[in-house]
């Protein structure tokens, strides 16, 4: 019955040269099925510029979240440690000072470190790594910043080592470990005199360039600063001992 009916609609659609839509609605029908296909069609255009609209503002709130975060200066520190379970010894007793100064900051490992991270940092902080941990000193292209930067530096232990080589002074072996006390002969971030200090290295910076004031007494400098820039370098460890000194540092002005 159906085959019989399709080839009677077949011949009648050849005699009178109308289309299949023609015989099987009515007109009413279908300019309402037409109009229906227009308004899908014009309901998928709107979807696509809806969904193009979510993507741009995505975009535009990016953008305006990168550069809230760049008008908002915070405390950069940098960790050089090799191995991860160092982190809880070398940077997150500093991460504790500084958060406990008030102070907002962000810690980023030296591989991670780009350009952006040091211009939206107010200060920036370099911290010690382990007795064996020397691989920072294989990547010295990823601090070169510290020779033209503006903002103020501290190099703690592997850090102070990074800024002596990266203005080309040598290293020499020497081995400290514990506490020892060491004569400053001038105030240098709020320490001055007699102070006793938590030393852990196996190289101290050579110090011979005229770029550096020296802060405490005898061959091996303990507390260095640039001459020109705030970038301090201290050999031993203040968030051991002397924490008041990274306080000082944050505060100064």
């Amino acid at each position: 019955m159906a085959i019989k009916l399709f080839y009677q609609l077949k011949l009648k659609r050849e005699k009178e040269n109308i289309g299949f839509l023609d015989l099987l609605f009515p007109k009413k029908l279908k300019a309402f099925t037409l109009g229906f296909g227009f308004l899908k069609r014009f309901m998928f255009f709107q979807l696509r510029m809806g969904l193009k609209l979510i993507r741009k503002a995505k975009i535009n709130l990016k953008l305006f979240s990168v550069l809230q975060d760049i008008s908002m200066k915070k405390i950069l520190i940098i960790s050089i440690c090799k191995e991860r379970l160092h982190y809880y010894e070398f940077v997150k007793p500093i991460e504790d000072i500084v958060k406990k100064s008030g102070k907002k900051f962000f810690t980023k490992h030296y591989t991670k470190l780009n350009s952006l991270d040091v211009e939206k940092a107010e200060r920036i902080i370099i911290c010690g790594t382990s007795l064996k941990d020397n691989d920072f000193m294989k990547h010295l292209k990823n601090f070169m910043w510290i020779k033209t930067i503006d903002k103020p530096v501290l190099g703690i232990c592997g850090g102070m080592e990074i800024i002596g080589m990266v203005y080309q002074e040598k290293l020499k072996n020497n081995l400290e470990i514990g506490f020892y006390e060491e004569k400053f002969t001038k105030e240098f971030l709020g320490i001055y005199g007699i102070q006793e200090v938590y030393h852990l290295h196996n190289y101290y910076v050579n110090f011979l360039s005229k770029y550096f004031f020296f802060f405490t007494e005898g061959k091996i400098a303990q507390a260095v600063r640039h001459r020109e820039r705030e970038i301090y370098g201290v050999l031993f460890h203040p968030e051991v001992r002397q924490k008041n000194l990274i306080t000082q540092f944050l505060e100064k002005k």
